[in-house]
């Protein structure tokens, strides 16, 4: 039995209009995405759907291929020629023939000419395999279609944020699709969306409300021995594509309605909490205020107005420039992505005295923003190569290579600048330039959720703050165009409506 495996991971954000290149599918590796043997060695030690993939296949003693494994930073709508690139790839590979497909996808990604990039993907491999096991892994951001329903055998997805559960996903898919092929079952997929946009700060399963959701999905998953698998999509309300919404996925054995009534059950509950799900958005001066007096260290601040692992610049000098005025000491801050600055201070050397305008350099026309550089004064305390190994929970084993990176030091602070875009995932990416972030008082980054999984641990308080940029909480800011209106909270008055996902399916 041979498999084809293959991963194509992008998160888009559809507000955005800079296009997002083949280059870019390098997994912050720093140079091209993967194919063959090297996409199997990069593979190994990950917290990957892709790696896990590999591993459960090569367990089981049959072949695979793998003819393409590519992730992108979020960012804006892939380039039309670099998703031809992957889908050539991929397709091909299933064309020269194969038993089974194993993909780790995202389920948000759109590109210049296809608002569900995935579902384009699996419609093409549907056509030169028409019955072909399908098995795909996705994000808990992830937006369902029709397409992405109708074309795929097994769907699994990501049960925590941060998403430190991502191989566990991808033994899923992998273990489900097994037993379907080894039993010669087939299995019955049920797929049910609501009209609820949450707010992404709601979505942690290990809190309420998102938790009493996972729970009742876990309940189920143990409680039938007909149900193989259960999926929550929480969704990505950034990625302004139809249908949009939150999203149940079930697969049965044989029976249609024990799925379809599961699937009504989970979603009723998200529905009831639909109030919860909702982020209210506080006054970023007013939270940064109240943090400045909290006792204890490190106070780490998450802003979350500008985030890159949302689709963000990381390039939004508000927040910081507000923490500069109210007189924030022992501050670390960053990474902020800014390659102009790097230049600069390579040009000048480490230990020199430079005045820089950090940030801000970025642009998002149809969200009206503009971002505003911050002026500071101080010296170049280090620039390394930005190549290190990741050891948290999120990016395990995972090769990191973002480029230049500096620090630019101040009496009050530390300020990280990087020459590629990144999220402070791991505590690697600021012990790598020589800082602790475990003795400063004030660890200042821009993220949202996935900062918990490695900074929790050793933060004495955490943070949230609502700031200025293109991935700010409050929705009721974006131009939606695509979504099924009416949708909660952006019509308040939204009532709850079950609908079916799936053209050809239950």
């Amino acid at each position: 039995m041979k498999f084809v495996i293959a991963q194509m991971k992008h998160e888009t954000h559809t507000f955005i209009s800079e296009t997002t290149s083949l280059s870019q599918f390098n997994a912050m590796g720093g140079g091209e995405s993967l194919e063959g043997g090297a996409a199997i060695a990069a593979s190994r030690g990950r917290n990957s759907a892709l790696a896990a993939f590999i591993d459960m296949i090569e367990a089981a003693g049959f072949d695979f291929e793998v003819p393409f494994a590519g992730e992108a930073m979020p960012s804006g709508p892939v380039a039309d020629d670099a998703f031809e690139w992957m889908c050539e790839r991929i397709v091909g590979a299933v064309a020269k023939g194969c038993d089974a497909v194993l993909l780790d996808l995202h389920g948000s990604m759109a590109t210049g000419r296809f608002a569900d990039g995935e579902g384009e993907l699996l419609g093409r491999i549907r056509k030169v395999a028409p019955d072909l096991p399908i098995g795909v892994a996705l994000d808990f951001h992830c937006t369902l279609t029709d397409e992405i329903i109708d074309h795929a055998s097994v769907i699994t997805i990501y049960r925590t944020v941060p998403h430190v559960d991502m191989y566990e996903t991808g033994e899923r898919a992998a273990k489900t699709l097994l037993n379907i092929i080894q039993q010669k079952i087939s299995p019955i997929m049920v797929a049910r969306r609501i009209p609820l946009m949450a707010s992404l700060e709601k979505m942690r399963p290990t809190e309420s409300p998102m938790k009493d959701v996972m729970d009742l999905i876990r309940e189920l998953e143990a409680g039938s021995n007909n149900i193989l698998n259960a999926s929550q999509s929480g969704g990505h309300p950034f990625t302004d594509v139809f249908p949009g919404g939150m999203a149940v996925v079930i697969i049965a054995k044989d029976n249609p309605e024990v799925a379809q009534e599961a699937a009504e059950r989970v979603l009723k509950v998200a529905w009831e909490k639909r109030n919860d799900f909702v982020e209210p958005v506080e006054p970023y001066l007013k939270t940064l205020e109240w943090a400045k007096n909290l006792p204890g260290h490190p106070v780490i601040m998450a802003d979350s107005g500008d985030i890159a692992a949302s689709g963000g610049f990381a390039a939004d000098m508000t927040v910081l420039k507000e923490a500069m005025r109210l007189g924030f000491e022992d501050l670390v801050a960053g990474p902020i992505h800014d390659p102009v600055s790097i230049r600069q201070m390579v040009a000048a050397g480490v230990g020199s005295e430079v005045t820089l305008d950090i940030g801000g350099k970025t642009s998002a026309p149809r969200l009206n923003y503009t971002g505003d550089p911050l002026r500071v004064s101080g010296r170049i305390r280090a620039i390394v190569d930005g190549r290190f190994k990741a050891t948290g929970p999120m990016l395990r084993g995972l090769s990191v290579s973002i480029g230049l990176m500096a620090v630019l030091s101040t009496e009050t602070m530390d300020i990280l600048l990087t020459e590629q875009r990144v999220e402070a995932l791991d505590v690697a990416i600021f012990t790598h330039v020589g800082i602790d972030p475990r003795e400063r008082k004030y660890i200042l980054l821009k993220s949202r959720q996935h900062f918990r999984a490695a900074f929790e641990p050793i933060a004495a308080h955490l943070v949230q703050i609502a700031g200025p940029g293109v991935t700010n909480p409050d929705f009721s800011t974006f131009p939606f165009k695509h979504i099924e209106r009416p949708v909660f909270p952006l019509e308040k008055d939204t009532g709850y409506r079950l609908a079916k996902l799936g053209k050809v399916k239950h």
